[in-house]
């Protein structure tokens, strides 16, 4: 059986923790065991955590308030001799054949990371939608300026974690971002699924809710133009140029990297060129794309 090593960010999830440790439980023909990294919950998360029949191990208790803060700091210190790692957010149902199917897609293509599209559900999980289906080449100028899939779908084999785990990581936009970044960086096959293999529980307390709708459209519009995709890229700087210190990087790849960074720099007429008819960055869908062009033209990228 596949040893599987789950990497489990907790806060005050008392609510809907045990649904999802169930979950866990059900999961066929793998070996779990759950690290969790708690965010210094003041509910009834480290009762339900400790009082678990599964494989668990509570590292330590956080504070970081950042639940990206979290995975990052589960990436540098759960060990490296599994043969699957996987994030895990703490109100969402697996379906039992999650990782069984994911670890069969990934053998079948010889694959490095997988990550799948999710089913949308209310508090009670009940189903209303899916996740987006991307259908554009997934690229390295495509993961600069857009994460594909949800940490809470990715799974990715050893060697790639070994990869990862060497990263001097402070503080990345986000974790799922990062890990579709160096996939792409370092030219290992990121397998993206169509088929759906989590129930993403949308409720008032999510960090990150679904990309869907007009509400959650305008929220990303007036989070672009408040600046926050200058300040996503220089976060993923860091790692980004880390990765090409440390790894084995494609010098086309490298090229790519210090080109658009540079082009950041530019004024606005070079910028636009640059990014869009030079190094041709993309987003996945044309409202991606119109939201991409309006944060060049008001100078917010």
């Amino acid at each position: 059986m596949y040893k599987i090593a789950i990497l489990l960010s907790t806060y005050n999830g008392e609510k809907y923790l045990n649904n999802l440790l169930k979950s866990l439980k059900s999961q066929r023909k793998v070996l779990l065991r759950i690290y969790v990294l708690d965010d210094s919950s003041n509910d009834n998360t480290m009762n339900i955590l400790k009082n678990s029949d599964l494989d668990l191990e509570i590292l330590s208790s956080s504070g970081f308030r950042d639940p990206s803060k979290n995975f990052f700091y589960l990436l540098k210190n759960v060990p490296t001799n599994f043969d699957y790692y996987c994030f895990c957010d703490q109100d969402d149902v697996w379906l039992k054949n999650k990782i069984i199917y994911s670890i069969y897609k990934l053998k079948s293509e010889n694959a490095d990371i997988l990550g799948s599209r999710t089913y949308y559900t209310d508090k009670n999980l009940k189903i209303y939608g899916t996740s987006l289906f991307f259908k554009k080449k997934l690229s390295l100028e495509n993961s600069l300026v857009q994460s594909i899939t949800g940490g809470n779908t990715q799974i990715w084999t050893q060697n790639f974690h070994n990869k990862i785990s060497k990263l001097c990581l402070s503080s990345p936009a986000s974790h799922d971002w990062m890990l579709y970044q160096i996939a792409m960086l370092t030219n290992s096959k990121f397998v993206y699924l169509k088929k759906p293999l989590v129930l993403y529980r949308q409720h008032e307390n999510n960090k990150i809710g679904a990309n869907t709708g007009i509400l959650n459209l305008i929220k990303r519009i007036h989070s672009g133009l408040r600046g926050n995709f200058k300040k996503s890229h220089n976060q993923n700087k860091n790692h980004l140029f880390n990765a090409i210190s440390i790894l084995d990087v494609p010098e086309r790849n490298k090229q790519i990297i210090k080109f658009f960074f540079e082009a950041m720099e530019d004024n606005f007429f070079l910028k636009f060129y640059k990014l869009l008819f030079v190094l041709k960055i993309y987003r996945q869908t044309f409202k991606g794309n119109l939201m991409l062009l309006l944060a060049i033209l008001l100078n917010k990228i």
